[in-house]
């Protein structure tokens, strides 16, 4: 497991070449209040990703090696959610209601 502080700013994080590490497993855990940016060595994939963000606090993702060129997503907290919130909240600019509502829920999955 990887426990990333981020509280003095964002950190990215490279993962290793899929093919020199068989059936590995890698845990990637944001601790801090900043975001973790995952990304993969050139030619390799997660799922069908080059790169992931991890921006809410104690979010995290875990990843295995096919020993070839990509790292599956097998589990984590908060990695697609937070871009499905970011996304309607995007689309929400112009109602400050729906979005403070947003806001509220994202703060919830947060602490």
């Amino acid at each position: 497991m990887v426990l990333v502080d981020t509280t003095g700013g964002s950190v990215t994080i490279t993962l290793p070449k899929a093919v020199y590490h068989a059936k590995r497993v890698y845990t990637i855990k944001n601790i801090g209040t900043g975001s973790v940016t995952i990304k993969v060595t050139n030619g390799d994939k997660m799922d069908d990703l080059t790169s992931l963000v991890l921006g809410l606090q104690f979010s995290y993702v875990t990843f295995v090696s096919n020993k070839v060129d990509k790292w599956f997503i097998i589990g984590g907290m908060n990695v697609k959610l937070e871009d499905v919130l970011l996304e309607i909240l995007s689309l929400a600019e112009k109602d400050k209601k729906v979005q403070e509502k947003i806001l509220k829920q994202l703060e919830k999955i947060n602490s």
